[in-house]
């Protein structure tokens, strides 16, 4: 395996790694593979350049049980290696473009696409001949079936792409706050205009979800460490469960409540 790819395995085990110690998924859906057997003919017939299908075999995923879980806002890990029966027109509907699904429209075959994405998120494109990473966001950037320039899309390294989003996570400037939901600008009053009952009903969600990071600190968590030796992650999974369902949920009831009050 040629050593230009150790960065993308590393800086992937680690965010994903990072979810489970936040207590954000199971430890055990997290896998770093070490040259995984798959159907290799079928991804190569399906256009990925060689170089693309040995990356594969390496490339840390989480396994099917989170094969939903939102990594990123409405942004979702892709998975190569975990599904016995992919065929080429599965790896064929991995290289499509997330917008054209269906007009065999292709990325390049040395690229790997390691997450997709919901209308508003971000495709990581990795680029198995450069080991360098794009970001493509569909519903901003202007790629679509006549413009398929993907040299206008900046390059990162592996590392410079993911490291913002590690720290963000490790030092709980976003962090989940049950077990479909996150907080993504937590500390972000609402700046749209709005019915004042509406914005003050959706102010006391954002305070309780702020409370979510209270409980991270209270546990242990170091917001400056990569290890985390001294949270205590079990108490912490149950007392952001109980918040979330005694207090975050009866707010957001307050919230739909607000709305058909002011739009009366």
């Amino acid at each position: 395996m040629n050593l230009r790819h150790q960065e993308l395995f590393d800086t992937l085990a680690e965010l994903y790694t990072l979810q489970a110690v936040l207590g954000n998924l199971p430890a055990d859906d997290v896998v770093i593979p070490h040259g995984v057997t798959f159907n290799r003919a079928a991804a190569l017939e399906a256009g990925y350049a060689e170089e693309a299908v040995r990356v594969m075999a390496y490339m840390p995923y989480l396994a099917e049980n989170s094969a939903g879980f939102e990594l990123f806002p409405s942004t979702y890990v892709e998975r190569y290696v975990d599904a016995p029966d992919h065929d080429v027109v599965s790896y064929k509907c991995s290289r499509e473009l997330d917008t054209l699904a269906g007009e065999d429209v292709y990325f390049p075959p040395s690229f790997l696409r390691i997450t997709n994405q919901n209308v508003y998120g971000h495709t990581f494109l990795y680029d198995t001949d450069t080991g360098l990473v794009r970001e493509w966001r569909p519903f901003y950037d202007d790629i679509d079936i006549d413009n398929q320039d993907w040299d206008s899309l900046p390059t990162k390294s592996p590392a410079e792409t993911f490291g913002p989003w590690i720290r963000n996570f490790r030092e709980l400037t976003m962090f989940r706050i049950g077990p479909h939901k996150v907080a993504w600008s937590p500390d972000a009053p609402s700046s749209r205009v709005d019915a004042q009952v509406i914005l003050d009903a959706e102010e006391n969600v954002r305070l309780a979800e702020l409370k979510v990071r209270d409980l991270y600190l209270e546990n242990g968590w170091d917001v400056d460490a990569k290890e985390q030796s001294g949270f205590d992650l079990e108490n912490f999974v149950a007392q952001r469960t109980a918040h979330d369902e005694q207090v975050i949920r009866p707010l957001e009831d307050k919230v739909d409540e607000a709305y058909k009050l002011a739009r009366k």
